[in-house]
């Protein structure tokens, strides 16, 4: 009887200490387990993640305007081959030798940049936001080009910007691309003084709400079109002078209830000519 009674205090109290140790090993274990074997997230969980967490243009435009953002470029982004596109269809050229070259994967995703770039320029062109600089017929190359990483630092979400430099025949433009949506977030464009682009038969009237509409902002400035900054877009492309100047202003947006206020320069300086929108 004793032995029974002893025995029966034995189980009970290590039933206890089981009841109590147990659970928290029991999730260790698991926890060990997971970390051992890494779980393979669904494709579809993932892109569902990723939406969740996508920013809109508009959102990163004012993330790279309030300073909270750390850029980090990417290695290997400097170009080292030289791409034209032309009618659609694309090629690699080496600078030292002239023809076409098949190209590797990397040189294909660049090529196939540059195509989408010349998509969205011509689209920005007939919309007003551009001057005319790609024509159907007109050669560019891609001179120059890298990748940068730009990560929130207070809520480390992070997107990828594209920098791109295009050659044409008498002009050359340097942009910075959105990677996920292939819009122009910003642009430069220089020429020589004497052989500028033409803003068309419309001008600039145009300008500020057709990067409203690409850039998926709530609104412009109902007053954006001041003498100043149409003075800022197109004196440049009819200046005569042998002066330098140079001019400043800028278009304001709201989106989701903030304010972006975007610069945009022109200046003449030797043998140059410039316009600078949100650099």
């Amino acid at each position: 009887m004793n032995k029974r009674f002893w025995a029966a205090l034995a189980l009970s109290a290590a039933l206890i200490a089981l009841a109590f140790y147990l659970p928290p090993q029991l999730s260790r274990w698991d926890d060990r387990k997971i970390m051992d074997e890494p779980q393979i997230t669904k494709g579809e969980e993932r892109e569902g993640l990723a939406d969740s967490l996508r920013l809109t243009v508009a959102e990163k435009l004012l993330l790279m305007h309030d300073g909270s953002l750390s850029y980090l470029s990417l290695p290997g982004g400097e170009a080292k081959v030289r791409y034209t596109i032309e009618n659609d269809t694309g090629g690699v050229y080496i600078s030292s030798e002239p023809e076409v070259k098949a190209p590797a994967a990397d040189d294909e995703e660049w090529s196939a940049r540059l195509a989408g770039v010349r998509r969205e320029m011509l689209a920005l062109q007939r919309a007003g936001a551009l001057p005319e600089l790609w024509e159907e017929d007109i050669q560019a190359e891609l001179s120059g080009s890298g990748e940068i990483l730009c990560i929130d630092k207070n809520t480390q979400v992070s997107f990828l910007i594209w920098q791109m430099t295009l050659s044409f025949p008498d002009w050359n433009v340097g942009i910075t691309v959105d990677s996920h949506t292939g819009k122009l977030l910003s642009l430069s464009l220089r020429w020589l003084r004497g052989e500028p682009p033409s803003w068309g038969a419309t001008g600039t009237v145009g300008f500020g709400s057709a990067w409203r509409d690409y850039w998926g902002m709530d609104s412009v400035d109902a007053n954006w079109y001041t003498p100043r900054i149409n003075e800022i877009l197109s004196s440049p492309m009819t200046y005569t002078g042998n002066n330098d100047y140079s001019m400043a202003g800028e278009i304001t947006f709201t989106y989701d209830g903030q304010t972006l206020r975007v610069p945009i320069y022109s200046w003449c300086s030797g043998g140059s000519c410039a316009v600078q929108w949100n650099t």
